[in-house]
């Protein structure tokens, strides 16, 4: 477990994509299965946040 923490720690932009990626696969694997469609607007909320996110990454190295 520290192992995880410290990769973590010494590349957040790596996890930040892992993360994005994973949780939009499942969300969108999860929109085709019930709805069978594709919503393309959810993509805005995502970038959003990733966008903050690679802010705050950002000052936080200063």
């Amino acid at each position: 477990m520290n192992k995880l923490k410290e990769q973590l720690n010494k590349h957040p932009y790596r996890s930040l994509l892992i993360i994005v990626s994973i949780s939009s696969f499942v969300g969108i694997l999860g929109e085709y299965v019930v709805n069978g469609n594709f919503i393309k607007s959810g993509f805005y909320g995502t970038l959003i946040f990733v966008v903050i996110q690679l802010i705050i990454f950002k000052l936080q190295k200063k």
